[in-house]
């Protein structure tokens, strides 16, 4: 669907709202990229002592003795967790970009290295095994599915003037399906 087209259709007010809303999952994007990049040592290791757990899951489920490959996962995820708390300490900003709060080595915090409990990146698209608890991006075909549904069922008048024309609620729905059958 064009841009144009859409715009049409919608109308100012529902328009204006769709342009926030795909400028925030944009910002979205770009904090998630910029987290990437800062913290891809820690991605690293953090991927490594997952996919470590889960080869140790799978030959315990085998009943092969895992001890080894357990301990290998734990180291991986004590190194991610040391080099996390070295970037913490040079740019305190970049806890931002964590699921929860970190604080290792500190009276209650986060010292385990177990999957389950190392802070995450929100938004990575790296989600081994399903510890990462976040939310999905928003695409811009849910986006615009969104507007156009809003749209038809708060119509907004056509002509501020005539204030009798409304916008075509069939042509909004024939939209609608358009874009959720499209791939």
């Amino acid at each position: 669907m064009k841009v144009n087209e859409l715009k049409r259709c919608l109308g100012e007010r529902h328009w204006v709202a769709f342009c926030q809303e795909r400028s925030a999952a944009s910002a979205d994007r770009e904090m998630a990229r910029s987290a990437s990049y800062l913290l891809r040592d820690y991605i690293r290791l953090v991927k490594i002592g997952d996919l470590k757990y889960g080869q140790a899951e799978r030959l315990s489920a085998k009943g092969h003795k895992a001890i080894k490959v357990y301990h290998q996962s734990e180291h991986y995820l004590e190194r991610a967790l040391e080099c996390l708390d070295g970037l913490l300490s040079s740019d305190v900003s970049l806890n931002q970009y964590l699921d929860r709060d970190f604080d290792y080595g500190k009276q209650g915090g986060i010292c385990a290295p177990y999957p389950d409990e190392v802070p995450r990146i929100r938004y990575h698209k790296s989600k081994v095994f399903g510890y990462a608890t976040n939310e999905p991006f928003v695409s811009l075909k849910s986006l615009k599915e969104n507007a156009l549904s809003q749209a038809i069922k708060d119509p907004q008048l056509d002509d501020p003037i005539l204030g009798s024309q409304h916008l075509d609620s069939d042509r909004l729905s024939i939209m609608l399906k358009n874009i959720k059958s499209f791939k």
